[in-house]
């Protein structure tokens, strides 16, 4: 994680529960758009979404 936080803190900062963040880091878990926002910035990662279209 950027600046080293631990999975506690990285949680308290998102305000949900470390075994709850641990299921996302362990793919458990697939957060909603808002909690991948906040995840987002506080780690200053960028995502781009592409929607595409199955039928062609």
């Amino acid at each position: 994680l950027k600046n080293n936080l631990l999975q506690k803190q990285m949680a308290h900062m998102l305000g949900i529960s470390r075994e709850y963040y641990c299921k996302i880091e362990n793919d458990k878990i697939i957060p909603g758009k808002k909690l991948i926002q906040k995840i987002t910035k506080i780690t200053g990662i960028k995502i781009k979404f592409e929607i595409t279209s199955a039928l062609k």
